[in-house]
């Protein structure tokens, strides 16, 4: 079961923006940032349980994980109540 929608996100609530890569460079991930503070403790703690609460992909799975792949853990979930949108949202378009 997916968590219940968060608090939304508070503009300018002491977030952080640190460019990484300048927006000029000629490199793929130009205008690159790292922004932090901007999400409320309990929008975290909802996305944290709905990511444990996910299924593994088959791709991901431990027994199937070889030198040559990612040692990320992907899982997937579709917004379609936008609830996670509507907090990045807004920080990612601060964040520009």
């Amino acid at each position: 079961p997916a968590p219940a929608p968060p608090a939304e996100a508070v503009p300018g609530q002491s977030e952080a923006v640190t460019g990484l890569i300048p927006r000029d460079s000629p490199h793929p991930g130009a205008g690159s940032a790292h922004v932090d503070g901007a999400f409320p403790e309990m929008f975290l703690q909802r996305l944290q349980a709905l990511w444990e609460a996910l299924p593994v992909t088959a791709a991901d799975a431990p027994m199937q994980r070889t030198y040559a792949r990612t040692c990320a853990t992907r899982r997937f979930f579709c917004d379609a109540e936008g609830w996670v949108a509507r907090v990045l949202g807004p920080v990612a378009t601060r964040a520009l």
